[in-house]
């Protein structure tokens, strides 16, 4: 959850040239991720319906991009995004302790599992492409 999570913030303020998509794409095929719904959500009446409309298209220029990203930025959707990102991350972890228990394993491959999930969580949510 929160590597798609992620990828769906990457989606609006990600560098084309760092993710390898265009500037939303996701967006642009249809897929209305988290950081929309969060924004949509807690948007003004005004807001909201500037979002709808901006939104709906298929295509931006720089400039109706830019006021898109500023809009969800306003109305708090790329930190409700980040923060439920966050929270999955945090959970996995607890998971991870609570699956191995209070004296959990100790073998060297034990170690180097708990150590690569843990990497691969952190870098689930803190990766730029």
């Amino acid at each position: 959850m929160a590597f798609q999570i992620v990828d769906d913030l990457l989606d609006y303020l990600g560098d084309p040239e760092v993710t390898g998509k265009p500037m939303g794409s996701d967006l642009a095929e249809g897929k209305v991720t988290l950081p929309l719904i969060a924004a949509l959500r807690e948007a003004s009446e005004v807001d909201r319906r500037r979002l709808k409309h901006l939104a709906l298209r298929r295509r931006w220029t720089v400039a109706q991009w830019s006021q898109l990203r500023t809009l969800i930025e306003k109305c708090g959707g790329f930190a409700y995004a980040r923060a439920c990102a966050e929270g999955f991350a945090g959970d996995s972890g607890r998971l991870l302790e609570e699956a191995l228990g209070p004296g959990g394993s100790r073998s060297a491959p034990a170690v180097a599992a708990r150590r690569a999930l843990r990497q691969a969580v952190d870098y689930a949510v803190r990766r730029d492409r």
